[in-house]
């Protein structure tokens, strides 16, 4: 899980990964799922 934070807004990042077959000491990434758009801003009060 990644998480990005940019102009006020915050991106998750959840990407999957497993070893790879040919080399154990490789790993391969798979689907990755972006959430972005999220408002950082401090609530009102």
């Amino acid at each position: 899980m990644v998480f990005f934070r940019h102009q006020g807004r915050l991106t998750i990042a959840v990407i999957n990964r497993r070893v790879n077959k040919l080399d154990e000491s490789k790993d391969v990434l798979g689907k990755v799922t972006l959430i972005s758009g999220i408002d950082f801003a401090q609530p009102h009060r």
